[in-house]
């Protein structure tokens, strides 16, 4: 999985956090948990702020719909 694969990231996430609050999740946490998920290859690139963001909404609407 890479920074690209917004949803594989959410699902990893929502498998591996689902006890997370996500309004209180910083930028900062939110990547080292992506980057701990077990399929993440991605180490090397640098993310940016939007790409966060972006995963973070992504989570968000996914909780919304369970």
């Amino acid at each position: 999985m890479r920074w690209n694969n917004v949803e594989e990231i959410v699902d990893g996430l929502e498998e591996n956090y689902s006890e997370i609050e996500l309004d209180d999740l910083s930028l900062t946490d939110l990547e080292d948990m992506v980057k701990s998920l077990s399929d993440f290859e991605d180490h090397e690139t640098i993310v940016t702020k939007k790409l966060l963001n972006d995963i973070l909404e992504a989570w968000l609407e996914y909780r919304e719909e369970i």
